[in-house]
Order: structure tokens, then sequence, then C-alpha cells
């Protein structure tokens, strides 16, 4: 690889952090490990025209969402009784680490099943979100809140667009704000 070549690279993950949608190309970048030239440069390509057509008074999508996040939370949280049952019905729903409130916004067709699902598996120490998993074990259950957002109807289709306005509101895909390691996906179960 040639020093221009690292140059591109550099620029196109440095270009990466610092825009709002940079989890698509970090994501990329941690499955595949490295880019080929053709990845490079159609990556650098779309990035020089995304910064092209933002304008000079654009505010950082991450300035957005910190604006009111923590206390959207707090007040969640305040309103969100442990000892009410989940219901049975589909919705959005967060974990939120009340330590740090870093949140991961989820969708289900059956809530109270989706918590005990989570909850096993986060117990055993098996859950696929890695990056859940390791902060569950390092401040314990306890730290921990299952909140039901909001009930949706699943039958209108709207589970994954809820879902997402939830992950965009909390900023839930940034690894510092939360847990969720992609955009919202069609609800499973």
């Amino acid at each position: 690889m040639t020093k221009d070549h690292e140059a591109i690279i550099d620029d196109v993950l440095r270009l990466a952090q610092e825009h709002p949608y940079a989890d698509i190309s970090r994501d990329f970048y941690r499955k595949f490990g490295k880019f080929s030239m053709d990845d490079v440069s159609s990556l650098f390509g779309t990035f020089r025209s995304l910064r092209s057509h933002i304008r000079k008074d654009f505010k950082p999508y991450r300035a957005k969402i910190n604006e009111g996040r923590n206390e959207r939370i707090q007040n969640i949280l305040a309103h969100t009784d442990p000892a009410t049952s989940i219901p049975a019905a589909s919705g959005i729903y967060m974990w939120v680490n009340t330590s740090n409130l870093k949140v991961y916004v989820g969708q289900s067709k059956n809530l109270r099943t989706r918590r005990r699902q989570h909850q096993t598996q986060l117990q055993q120490g098996i859950h696929p979100n890695k990056h859940l998993q390791a902060s569950w074990d390092v401040y314990g259950s306890m730290v921990f809140r299952f909140c039901v957002i909001t009930l949706v109807d699943a039958e209108k289709g709207e589970l994954t667009l809820k879902e997402q306005e939830f992950i965009d509101l909390f900023g839930s895909l940034d690894p510092n704000l939360g847990y969720n390691r992609s955009h919202a996906q069609p609800t499973r179960g």
C-alpha cells in the first residue's frame, strides 16, 4: 500500500468520525477489517459529495441529540415503575443503564416476552450485543431498567419506523450514548 492509499484511508476514517452518518462506514470497516482501494475511493467520493452539500450553518447531528437527551431519559425513568408488569403488547422499549444513561432501543410484538429474552441472555452472558453484555457484566443487573417507551400497533407496520425514530432521538447508535449496533430492522417476533 502506498502513502497515497494510506492518506486516503486516513481521510475516509477521519470523515467517518466527523460525519453524522459515519456509523455505516465504521460498520463496514468492522465487518471487513480493511478497505479495498475501490471501497476507499467510493467512500471517499461519497463523503466528499455529502460534505459539499452540508451548509455552513449545519448543526452536527450529535448536538441535536444531546439537546435534552438526558432529561428525556430521566423523564421516562421517572414515569416507569419497575414493579408494574410489562404488557404482552407490541411496542418500542429501551434498556437504560441508569449509571451513565446509555440506552438500547428495540421493538417487539410482545414486550413482556422480549424483556424476558433479553434478561435471560444477559444473565447467562450470551447476549448477541457484546457492548450491552459487557456493560451488564461490569455494572450489574441492578443498574439496568427496562422501559416501555410507547405501544405501537404491529399490524400497521409502524414498529420499525418508530424504533428508528427513538434510536435517532436518543442517539443510541453512538457507542458513547447507547448500545444499538445497527439501524432498526423489522421485528422477528
